[in-house]
């Protein structure tokens, strides 16, 4: 949904979409020569190679609502940060207690979907009735982020990208810029993935997975909350 007067930090990257990602939502995506020249003209705030794919933040927008003073949304994974396997097994071990099934996670795309939303998809392709799914599904997510605390201890792979620390401090000390998250992520497994870093306080407010199972609300119901800010 269309957000005047916001600004969703979309990362720029050459690589293909993947899934249901959408260019202009998920990612810009742009051409290996096109992410090189963004380099060489310094159109990106900050960029990085993570798992053989280059990723970076458009300059031009966020100067844009440095200037006008806007609402700024991140998304956390695969734009400001990536966990590496500990978020699958988590998943995996979840589905698997609790609907005795994990269907094909390891090559399920998560990317441009809520965590509820996964949980209906991945079952459904494993076989289980709706019925099941929707019952069992808040008991699912509770133990998604139970196994997410451990196995992001377990598991190495986590990168922050470069750059993002320093964006985020800048934006936080424009007074005219409120910065916020829009993510597929539930509350509690975004609050891992920010807490390892220690970026949670650069968020003043987030709309999540548990928010709405359906992303394409999510960007409505982050501007309310920032409107009662």
């Amino acid at each position: 949904a269309a957000m005047p007067g916001a600004l969703f930090g979309v990362s720029a990257t050459p690589r293909q979409p993947r899934g249901q990602e959408v260019d202009g939502v998920d990612y810009h995506f742009v051409s290996e020569a096109g992410f090189r020249q963004l380099v060489q003209e310094n159109e990106l705030l900050e960029w990085a190679e993570v798992h053989g794919h280059f990723y970076g933040t458009p300059r031009r927008p966020v100067e844009e609502a440095k200037a006008k003073g806007k609402l700024v949304l991140f998304d956390i994974d695969g734009t400001r940060l990536r966990e590496g396997l500990a978020p699958k097994i988590a998943f995996g071990r979840a589905l698997r207690e609790t609907y005795n099934a994990t269907g094909p996670v390891q090559k399920f795309k998560f990317a441009g979907m809520t965590d509820p939303e996964c949980v209906v998809e991945i079952m459904r392709m494993a076989g289980v009735d709706d019925e099941t799914i929707f019952e069992r599904r808040q008991e699912c997510l509770r133990r998604y982020v139970d196994h997410l605390a451990v196995e992001m201890q377990n598991q190495d792979g986590a990168v922050l990208f470069a750059g993002v620390r320093e964006l985020l401090e800048r934006l936080n000390k424009l007074e005219n810029v409120l910065v916020g998250l829009l993510t597929g992520n539930i509350l509690r497994g975004a609050q891992l993935k920010l807490r390892r870093w220690n970026l949670e306080a650069y968020f003043r407010f987030g709309a999540y997975g548990d928010d709405h199972e359906d992303r394409s609300v999510l960007a409505q119901i982050a501007l309310d909350k920032a409107r009662t800010l």
